[in-house]
């Protein structure tokens, strides 16, 4: 889950965090998809090392934006002077993976080719094994030039704070390849609760418990 920087260094005025909607998509596609290219996972995931590795992360976040912004998942827009500067995709307990939806996993095939698309439903199968009753992000990301400024961390406690507004939910779940976000994630009261082997990079599960979850 790619991050620019978890450092503040003096926060921004005029910043807002509001809930998108389709008019959003095409500025959302390009402040997912800069993050994600440099991202370790997603690399593997759509072979970089193969020529086409740009137009299939392209296609591939296209893909997921489409159906994100399509459906009941809440989109988080972070605005810096009114320019689109962050995006998060929080999807609800129990939803359904991608790889289930027929018309993503058929576009997926015809743009991403079938490999890629494989392995992003095997990935997404191992992470939905930690989801029950729990909300995810499984997209993320500040536009790199904005870093160290505490923008990520404003997007977080938007996140938390939806979370807690259901006293239902187990908690908030992200994964991540950079242990350079652990102590970052530990510090928001995130725990590792797996570890995943995905082409030889080590994925980190981590779980935020609901602090206000209503014991049943």
């Amino acid at each position: 889950m790619p991050m620019q920087g978890t450092q503040s260094h003096g926060t921004p005025q005029n910043v807002q965090i509001i809930q998108l909607n389709l008019s959003w998509k095409r500025e959302a596609r390009a402040v997912l998809f800069n993050a994600y290219r440099e991202c370790p996972l997603y690399q593997r995931l759509f072979s970089s090392e193969v020529e086409g590795f740009v137009q299939r992360l392209r296609s591939g976040i296209r893909e997921m934006c489409s159906i994100y912004f399509d459906s009941d998942d809440l989109i988080l827009g972070l605005l810096v002077n009114d320019r689109l500067s962050g995006v998060a995709v929080l999807c609800p307990p129990n939803r359904k993976r991608l790889a289930d939806i027929f018309s993503w996993r058929w576009k997926m095939f015809l743009t991403a080719g079938f490999g890629c698309t494989e392995r992003i439903n095997e990935y997404q199968a191992r992470v939905a094994n930690h989801l029950h009753n729990c909300y995810q992000v499984p997209l993320i990301g500040i536009n790199a030039e904005q870093r160290h400024l505490g923008l990520g961390k404003q997007l977080f406690d938007e996140i938390h704070r939806q979370v807690e507004s259901d006293r239902s939910a187990r908690g908030v779940v992200i994964d991540t390849a950079n242990p350079y976000y652990l102590d970052y994630f530990a510090a928001q009261g995130y725990q590792v609760i797996e570890t995943l082997s995905i082409d030889g990079l080590e994925e980190k599960i981590l779980l935020r418990p609901n602090p206000v979850r209503l014991v049943q």
